[in-house]
């Protein structure tokens, strides 16, 4: 009650509250329907009862599905049912909600009734939009895609015919009515679907198509490229739409899809003509109001959506310049133009500022706070009495323009003005919303601003520290360093477990102390001694924590929350300094926020406040970094049970034994333990920390029977990399590459496809489902990563790939890394996370280019089937599978050894996986390029035709090996009696778990 304007359609918060509300309407329809209660229905002046046999709503659809009587159906009208049904419906709606239902009723005009026998056939539509909507959800290839793109244009063709069939009703002969479309999805949904998915489709054809190569159906004039082709398709198509919209102005989304395919001013003028043809006086007013809403929904999406895609996303013949322009000048119509409405002026002035086109705004009410934001973007004084106002508005037009450093100057000069009071407000705000610009306004004005609130700014910045000249921690010197300037030191040891494990424990022991007694303790209270840095992650190596005195400032970030019980504020403390640990920072509800959201180039909003990240912390396995943290699920479950977030729920019990915490000395037992664990992973040849992730496996996964498939596809080739600069890709070359690795995918899908028809047996039908797919080494680009989603969405399948070289974040250099796809799915849904796997010992050729050697951990990863059994897999980099100190650090923990290869040696990388299929004693899996060929699996089978499971023969071929790899059958060392039998295990082996 009391709301002055309704949510808007289509938001999803709109949708939530929607269902919220009708929550009791629906158990109240539910119960009539588990009584069988009968709903009174008039046929030719007779009431019969009909019986409800189901109920379907989301937000305002319905679907009631009734029982008629035979007899009575025959004579029955659908107007009729149609009608009675919504009477019954209203009625139901005043009785749940009495007086309070605020005008909400079934619209019957709205309402359509429908034969069970004539639903069956409409059906037909929907099922043909799921089909269309598979197409694209999965890896698709240009060939899916060019098939999707038809699909679609025939899905608007539909929509179309669907409205032209009411034109038949005037003729009386029965043969106009043989045959009418009709369909159990309306019209406008049809065009909704059809333009989104356009949009999505031509953007992915966009991006592997060559710029280069001749289009296949440019037979006139093989000048034209396959790129240039689908330019002029995607203007075609993107007109179609702008048609489309014309004859329905309601669809306002499609009318943005098309000109987001194609933004130009040439398409965009003809539809702001005829918009402002129907704002002139005399216009009709419903018409009026449409043309209202449209041309502010075209001025939100050039802030926030219209040409503001990948840059490859749109056609080279497009106008984004131009289309802006033409927009700009529009917007300038508006907002010079107080009598439109305020929601139309909101729009434009938002556009402008985006536009960084700062005008002076009508003296209106609503657009208060828009004026505050032109003002800060010509940097003018705030003249807003609101302090909260205008610093929203400095800090939207640093996140639009990135001028980082004149805001400082504006912020600074602003608080000169005030008055000591309201600045400390006002650099408090600014503490809870982006702490990081303090210390730029407090470099800008030191010696030159009031004492008073530069004073105040220094206490929320950390004191100095001393920082490691090295960039390795390898390289560091034995002795003391705080805490805060080795957990802001590029090569952070604690973002390991391993070593946050160790400063777990040494924080309990302190507890005793008073360490965690008060909510002051920080980073810059602590520090660490280590003799030997370079072994910080081995569990046996110790560290001291030494801590001074407390500091009377308590940081607001660090205050302990009224939700944590007294009796576990140190548990809350602890578990608030593990994550600044972590993140590097002293804030520790601090998040890592991708590159995209620096970009300057569309209206984004405030990124984050303190207030919002307390309630809403990422968990420990993203969010943190631009690379996963291999973090358990243990440590991650221990950090958000210190926490103690309200409406916390752990699905999962990893942490046995936490519900007996009390006092620190409980929890002191529980890490300890942990750490002795992780110390039997610890790799004691190879000096290398392994972390343990589980995963829980599909209810069809058989440990003993491990579907495994090696894509060996074909690019990158050796000679396609660049010695000068192995980053760098032509755009023609990764069109090629996005085109070859989608078509790998499909490759994929069709062959387990015709597996399954060939198998299929009643006993024995299950989707088209892996546990592991495995790619070759420098096999897929960073951007490409979506396609290997979506395989593994189609597939079910754990993916290990090998990526191209990137460079790595603070090493500078280019780093050749594979990375684990670990899916999860649970009741909540599926969950993949990404966890990468580097490679130490480079060839000849990746030290001459300066790749950098780089393997901080060795990722292992347990799966767990539905059987209690588990199994775990490690991988290795082509040349690291040669190093035969991590092959005997892994031989007594995992059951698998799979290897992501480009290697052109076949035979000696054959008798690799030979000699290390018996000194691990584990089936190895390799896949390697289609260049060379030699992809196989071998486990240590006694007879060799078992022995050998997979190999491909010959190069320059792109294959797929499918097999099935017992993961359980090498875990003891004796010779059990099964299928086939095991080779006699090697000298000192004795099982593993």
């Amino acid at each position: 009650n009391g709301l002055q304007f309704p949510m808007p359609q289509g938001l999803v918060a709109s949708g939530f509250f929607a269902n919220a509300y009708m929550h009791e309407f629906d158990q109240m329809v539910l119960g009539a329907l588990t009584q069988k209660i009968g709903i009174p229905i008039k046929v030719n002046g007779n009431t019969v009862t009909a019986r409800l046999v189901d109920y379907c709503r989301y937000v305002d659809d319905m679907r009631l599905v009734v029982a008629v009587p035979n007899e009575a159906a025959k004579s029955m009208a659908l107007e009729t049912l149609a009608n009675d049904m919504s009477d019954w419906a209203n009625s139901q709606i005043g009785w749940c909600f009495k007086d309070e239902h605020n005008g909400l009723e079934i619209k019957k005009e709205k309402s359509e009734a429908v034969a069970w026998e004539d639903f069956a056939v409409q059906g037909s539509t929907s099922r043909f939009m799921r089909g269309v909507n598979g197409q694209i959800s999965t890896a698709p290839d240009p060939a899916t895609l060019l098939q999707a793109t038809g699909s679609l244009d025939h899905l608007l063709w539909l929509a179309d015919a669907l409205d032209e069939a009411g034109d038949v009703d005037e003729n009386p002969l029965a043969l106009a009515r043989i045959s009418l479309p009709r369909a159990d999805v309306r019209d406008d949904t049809v065009k909704r679907f059809a333009a989104n998915r356009l949009r999505q489709v031509l953007r992915m054809r966009r991006s592997m198509a060559d710029p280069e190569l001749p289009a296949e159906d440019a037979l006139a004039n093989t000048e034209v490229s396959e790129r240039q082709a689908l330019d002029h398709e995607m203007e075609t198509i993107a007109r179609k739409l702008i048609a489309c919209w014309s004859r329905n102005p309601a669809l306002a989304s499609v009318l943005r899809c098309g000109l987001d395919i194609f933004p130009s001013a040439e398409l965009l003028r003809p539809v702001l003509e005829a918009l402002q043809l129907k704002l002139k006086s005399g216009a009709n007013r419903a018409e009026r109001e449409v043309s209202l809403f449209i041309l502010s929904d075209l001025l939100r999406a050039g802030a926030v959506e219209t040409g503001l895609h990948r840059p490859e996303s749109y056609p080279a013949s497009a106008d984004i310049a131009g289309y802006r322009k033409e927009l700009l000048q529009t917007a300038l119509e508006v907002v010079a133009d107080s009598d439109l409405p305020w929601y139309l002026l909101q729009q434009a002035a938002l556009f402008l500022a985006v536009m960084q086109y700062p005008v002076l705004l009508p003296p209106l009410k609503e657009l208060v706070s828009y004026s505050a934001l032109h003002g800060a973007l010509r940097f003018s004084p705030p003249f807003t009495p609101e302090l909260s106002t205008a610093l929203t508005a400095g800090l939207l037009v640093m996140r639009i323009t990135g001028q980082r450093d004149k805001f400082a100057i504006w912020l600074g000069t602003w608080l000169q003005n005030l008055s000591i009071k309201e600045a400390n407000k006002l650099i408090d705000d600014v503490a809870m919303i982006e702490p990081r610009v303090l210390g730029e306004l407090h470099a800008a004005w030191i010696g030159r601003g009031k004492v008073g609130w530069v004073k105040h700014v220094d206490r929320y910045l950390s004191p100095p520290q001393t920082q490691e000249s090295s960039i390795r921690l390898r390289d560091w010197r034995a002795g003391t360093r705080s805490l805060l300037a080795i957990v802001t030191h590029p090569e952070n040891p604690f973002v390991q477990e391993n070593a946050l494990l160790k400063l777990t424990v040494e924080l309990l022991k302190t507890a005793s102390a008073g360490l965690l007694d008060n909510d002051g303790v920080g980073l810059d209270w602590l520090s660490v001694e280590c003799a030997d840095w370079s072994r910080i992650q081995d569990p046996s190596t110790q560290i001291i924590l030494t801590f001074k005195a407390p500091n009377k400032i308590v940081q607001p970030w660090n205050e302990t929350p009224s939700w944590c019980s007294d009796e576990l504020a140190w548990a809350y403390r602890l578990g608030r300094l593990l994550r600044s640990a972590i993140i590097g920072e002293s804030d520790f509800t601090t998040r890592f926020f991708p590159l995209r959201e620096e970009q300057f180039d569309r209206y984004r909003g405030i990124q984050s406040s303190w207030y919002k990240r307390r309630l809403g912390l990422m968990p420990l396995s993203r969010g943190l970094g631009e690379e996963p943290t291999p973090i358990s699920p243990w440590l991650n479950e221990l950090v958000m049970r210190l926490l103690q977030w309200p409406g916390l729920e752990i699905n999962r019990n990893v942490v046995v034994g936490f519900a007996e915490v009390g006092i620190p000395s409980d929890l002191l037992i529980l890490v300890k333990a942990r750490l002795a664990e992780q110390g039997r992973l610890f790799g004691r040849q190879s000096n290398l920390p392994a972390y343990l992730l589980p995963i829980e496996c599909a209810k069809a996964t058989n440990l003993a029977a491990f579907k495994v498939a090696l894509v060996q596809s074909l690019m990158p080739r050796d000679m396609d990399f660049s010695e000068a600069d192995p980053l760098h890709w032509t755009e023609p070359y990764r069109a090629r590459h996005r085109s070859h690795l989608a078509a790998m995918c499909r490759l994929l899908g069709q062959q387990l496809s015709a597996a399954r028809f060939a198998n299929r047996k009643p006993s024995t039908q299950r989707k088209a489902q892996l546990d592991l797919i495995v790619f070759p080494e420098l096999a897929i680009h960073p951007d490409d990563m979506w396609l290997l989603h979506r395989l593994s969405d189609s597939t079910g399948a754990v993916i290990f790939a090998g990526q191209t070289f990137v460079e790595h974040q603070y090493l500078k250099k280019p780093i050749n890394r594979a990375v684990w796809l670990l899916r999860q799915e649970s009741a909540a849904g599926r969950q993949i996370i990404r966890a990468y796997q580097g490679k130490e010992y480079g060839i000849p050729w990746e030290l001459k280019a300066g790749v950098a050697g780089h393997r901080p951990y060795q990722v292992i990863v347990e799966f767990k089937d539905k059987q209690g059994a588990t199994a775990r897999l490690t991988g290795a980099i082509c040349y690291d599978a040669t190093d035969l100190k991590l092959a005997s650090d892994m031989r007594d923990i995992t059951d698998g050894f799979v290897i992501a290869a480009l290697n052109k040696d076949i035979g000696t990388f054959d008798t690799m996986a030979t000699a290390l299929q018996f000194h691990m004693y584990q089936p190895i899996m390799l896949a390697n390029t289609g260049q060379y060929g030699g992809s196989n699996a071998q486990a240590p089978f006694k007879a060799h035709h078992e022995r050998q499971i997979a190999h491909v023969h010959g190069n320059n071929q792109a294959v797929i090996s499918i097999f099935d790899v017992d993961l359980l059958a090498f875990q003891s060392s004796r010779n059990v009696e099964q299928a086939k039998e095991k080779k006699a295990a090697p000298a000192g082996f004795g099982g593993r778990r």
